[in-house]
């Protein structure tokens, strides 16, 4: 939050120790004649910058923000999971984060958490992670507070820059008593992004005692969003005709893909820039109908110890016939089935083909890999282009995993996503 301070005389600090300052942004300093500094040794300017040192939580009482029960990717939340809510796939991270081996390692987990904010609790000795939302200018997201309490404050109140965020009225908690051990009590919290902020925001709980001292709680960060960011696809209903009789022709349907696309890509800051083309006919491509197989379509076949692949044929003669669309993200969806899979896409290509039938994730995955992002559980997401980390397979939520429930991105796939987009300011 931020703090103004007018003084029409002078300031005068003296200080027996250091004297540090801490800003997320700039720090402006001008005097109307001399602005003057001393020292006995030197002065330093340009240092790199450190964070302020971590904080504490001491009274006995703890605010943790989670995403509510309805997520389902509607927003970007990322936090380290410890298994405290009941979202699907919130499995301890501590027991499934690998190394590049595919061993659990604690030390990846040390290095996962060290990308978040930290606050000591003082009672337990443990760290509290801040969690992070990232949220869509204009848009909301629906959280849940887990409040432990060990001894009864008088209230607790939420702090935040009102500016850029509206809580829907909800600035405190009343009638707060003391609760048993794992039974946190529940209280709803809706963040509204009313304004784009060019900075970082927090959202701090701090509980008031009976001689009314503010004692921190809990704390999230809220990302800045003054820049979004666009990604142009086009979704391409395939028509073909594997038979080869007459009036047995099928087409691809998108319908209702844009949905899930726009939802999880807004994680992101990202507003996919959709086209669409309803009907592309190659029914009567023989490039095409020479990847029939016996269950549908192949993705790939080998010819004279050449791959090739179906959707780069798909691409070939779509660019011939619409070049207008040549650096777009091209998702072609096909009527067809294909052995062993819904979907594929290359790596850092900008092209997708998905089949029929798939899941709802399956489109938004895809698509991720042609990106660059890989899968979850590869040693490919600690390359230093996508500096991620390793889970093990089928055990998080994540988009990139192949979980039943998959609808989350982790904030190092936010940036990845990022860097393929066009920045722009955001304009209401």
């Amino acid at each position: 939050m931020s703090r103004t301070r007018i003084v029409k005389g002078k300031i005068t600090e003296i200080i027996g120790g250091d004297l540090r300052y801490y800003s997320e942004t700039d720090i402006v300093e001008s005097a109307a004649e001399v602005y003057s500094e001393k020292s006995a040794d030197k002065i330093l300017h340009g240092d790199n910058p450190r964070k302020p040192p971590i904080g504490e939580i001491i009274a006995k009482c703890l605010v943790k923000f989670r995403p509510s029960e309805k997520y389902v990717g509607q927003y970007g939340f990322d936090w380290i999971r410890i298994g405290d809510t009941k979202l699907s796939g919130d499995c301890a991270y501590k027991n499934i984060i690998c190394n590049k081996s595919g061993n659990v390692d604690k030390n990846e987990f040390t290095l996962l958490k060290n990308r978040f904010d930290k606050i000591l609790i003082k009672e337990r000795k443990i760290s509290y992670i801040v969690p992070e939302l990232n949220l869509y200018p204009g848009f909301e997201s629906q959280l849940i507070m887990y409040i432990d309490i060990e001894e009864k404050p008088e209230k607790i109140i939420l702090k935040y820059d009102k500016k850029y965020l509206d809580l829907r009225g909800k600035d405190e908690i009343t009638n707060v008593s003391v609760t048993s051990k794992g039974n946190p009590r529940k209280e709803y919290l809706t963040v509204y992004s009313k304004e784009a902020s060019p900075k970082t925001n927090y959202i701090e709980a701090y509980a008031v005692d009976k001689n009314k001292v503010e004692h921190l709680v809990g704390k999230m960060k809220v990302l800045p969003n003054i820049y979004v960011y666009s990604l142009p696809v086009i979704l391409i209903g395939v028509t073909t005709n594997l038979s080869g009789i007459k009036g047995n022709s099928k087409t691809g349907n998108y319908i209702g893909e844009y949905k899930n696309l726009y939802k999880l890509c807004r994680q992101a800051l990202v507003k996919p820039n959709l086209k669409y083309l309803q009907k592309f006919d190659v029914s009567t491509s023989a490039e095409v109908s020479s990847f029939k197989t016996s269950g549908g379509i192949a993705y790939q076949k080998n010819v004279g110890g050449n791959t090739t692949y179906v959707h780069h044929t798909l691409e070939k003669l779509f660019n011939a016939k619409y070049p207008e669309f040549v650096n777009f993200y091209k998702v072609f969806f096909l009527a067809d089935s294909s052995p062993g899979t819904a979907g594929v896409a290359l790596l850092n290509n900008k092209l997708t083909i998905v089949f029929t039938p798939r899941n709802s994730a399956t489109t938004t995955h895809e698509l991720l890999h042609a990106i660059g992002l890989p899968h979850s559980w590869e040693k490919k997401n600690k390359d230093t282009n996508i500096n991620g980390f390793i889970f093990r397979k089928q055990q998080t939520d994540n988009v990139m995993d192949y979980s039943t429930n998959r609808y989350s991105l982790w904030k190092w796939q936010w940036k990845k996503l990022q860097s393929n987009c066009t920045k722009q300011k955001y304009k209401p």
